[in-house]
């Protein structure tokens, strides 16, 4: 009785990484005249989270020959 080989299933493709984030506005700077100070830099974003993994494919089984 011969015995076939199950094929090892693909593997899940790798989740996007996430985009990062904007970039904060600049501060307004003071109206003219009275030397204001300028104001302060916004923040700059967080950078996006990795995506998933993907899933490893499950094994194929062995089947027997008649």
């Amino acid at each position: 009785s011969a015995r076939g080989n199950g094929r090892d299933g693909k593997q899940g493709i790798r989740g996007e990484q996430g985009e990062a984030g904007d970039d904060g506005d600049e501060g307004n700077p003071e109206p003219p005249g009275i030397t204001g100070s300028h104001g302060e830099e916004g923040n700059i974003g967080q950078p996006g989270e990795d995506g998933d993994q993907g899933l490893v494919g499950i094994r194929g089984e062995h089947t027997m020959g008649g």
